[in-house]
């Protein structure tokens, strides 16, 4: 009937401006987390930095490391940070800083591990840069959570990656044999990045595809496609 066509052309019309606020909501309530967290990473980057221009450099260098490993910005300031301060002293450039970052993004994507997993591994791998040598329950979580980290580490030492608990033991990897062991596989590392991108660029592109498309059907099912944009 005629009134309740009104009904229902009433509810639509009241459910498409509440998804309008719902939205508008949701923008300022996602610019003002994105606002803090860039504030938080750049508070991070700052107690590595001496002057502005360092600031810049590495502020500048995280996000492109970020954008180009499809890694998230937070996670890539951290890993920054942590080489800064693990390598202080060691005659590192920040060019140097910011190559090893990106390529231990790169292996940590390589790798297919959990990102929890990956980010504990990266704690005590910086832990273990930081005292100098890799050993006892940073060397353990390197190699239990960070696979492709441990195959570098023992393709530059000519060993297996078993045989490297004994040279952890021995006290062996230290600083600077890991970081060397890291920038030597970098290329390799970087080549596997680029295959593993490509079949996720493609497995997102098909996944976002077929969304977009279920969306759209639904929409137009239920009206609430007209309702919002009119």
């Amino acid at each position: 009937s005629a009134a309740a066509e009104r009904s229902i052309s009433s509810l639509t019309s009241s459910l498409g401006m509440l998804l309008k606020s719902a939205a508008t909501i949701g923008t300022i309530s996602f610019g003002l987390k994105a606002s803090d967290e860039l504030t938080a990473i750049d508070s991070k980057l700052r107690t590595v930095t001496d002057t502005m221009r360092e600031f810049q450099i590495a502020q500048s260098g995280v996000r492109t490391a970020a954008r180009a490993t499809n890694s998230t910005l937070a996670s890539t300031a951290d890993t920054y940070r942590s080489l800064a301060r693990a390598m202080q002293g060691s005659g590192a450039s920040q060019s140097d800083i910011l190559g090893l970052t990106k390529t231990l993004n790169q292996a940590a994507i390589v790798s297919g591990e959990a990102a929890e997993s990956i980010n504990a591994a990266r704690i005590q791998l910086m832990q273990g840069l930081s005292s100098g040598v890799l050993r006892g329950e940073e060397f353990n979580s390197v190699t239990e959570q960070w696979s492709r980290l441990a195959q570098s580490i023992a393709k530059y030492a000519g060993v297996t990656v078993g045989q490297l608990r004994v040279m952890a033991n021995d006290g062996k990897l230290t600083s600077q044999m890991v970081v060397a062991a890291i920038k030597a596989d970098a290329d390799a590392i970087a080549s596997e990045y680029e295959k593993v991108a490509m079949r996720l660029d493609t497995a997102f592109s098909r996944f976002s595809e077929s969304l977009k498309q279920l969306v759209g059907k639904l929409a137009r099912r239920s009206g609430l496609s007209s309702a919002i944009t009119g």
